[in-house]
């Protein structure tokens, strides 16, 4: 009874494993909510420990972007993190230069765009800094850090939600997801979806943008 018992759970898990969509990432992104706690409000998350990042300050002011491509396993040195996703861009199409996130688990990068998520590039760019700070406010807009441009040519900034997976359940689950910063708003991409935040903070459901420190 004992062994059947253990092979009911291995296959029930397995089975919870094998049907996220690839796509979605949930098996590989860092969360930094309590989930021993009853309700998102009362929540307890750390918004200093997990978006961080070491090294000299030898890289220029608004960091250095490296090629890199899906086949990898890994990350190059100094790249900006936030929740266990890196920080990457990649020309999509004729619809600008995107930024979104990579996994090196997964070996996959993905970006927000047009209401979906898009992935399967064979090679992109992921962003190396080693002077920066995630911060929940708008100041200082001249620390901002660029990521890509749009169609038209305009700037697009890195930012990076505390994206609530299941809300409205007894215990949510949220994760840290980079994403762009275009018109206002905090793009980031899950599950296949692209999801649009307007409230700039440190909680669940708010964004914070990727500054430089001087």
């Amino acid at each position: 009874m004992f062994h059947i018992l253990i092979f009911v759970s291995v296959l029930l898990i397995t089975t919870k494993v094998n049907s996220i969509p690839f796509n979605a990432s949930a098996h590989i992104i860092a969360p930094r909510l309590n989930p021993s706690n009853s309700f998102l409000t009362s929540f307890n998350y750390d918004v200093s420990s997990v978006c961080s990042c070491s090294g000299s300050n030898t890289l220029r002011s608004n960091g250095i972007w490296t090629s890199w491509d899906d086949k990898r396993g890994s990350r190059p040195d100094n790249a900006v993190y936030c929740g266990g996703l890196y920080v990457m861009r990649v020309q999509f199409n004729n619809n600008g230069l995107i930024v979104g996130k990579y996994s090196p688990e997964v070996k996959g990068a993905w970006i927000p765009y047009g209401g979906y998520e898009h992935g399967g590039f064979a090679s992109f760019e992921i962003l190396r800094h080693t002077n920066y700070v995630w911060e929940g406010n708008k100041n200082n807009q001249n620390l901002w850090i660029p990521g890509g441009k749009t169609a038209s040519g305009s700037d697009i900034y890195i930012c990076s939600v505390f994206h609530v997976t299941n809300p409205g359940q007894v215990y949510p689950v949220a994760y840290d997801i980079p994403g762009k910063y275009d018109s206002g708003r905090c793009y980031i991409s899950y599950g296949g979806l692209e999801y649009g935040y307007d409230q700039v903070g440190s909680g669940p459901g708010q964004y914070e943008i990727l500054k430089r420190l001087n």
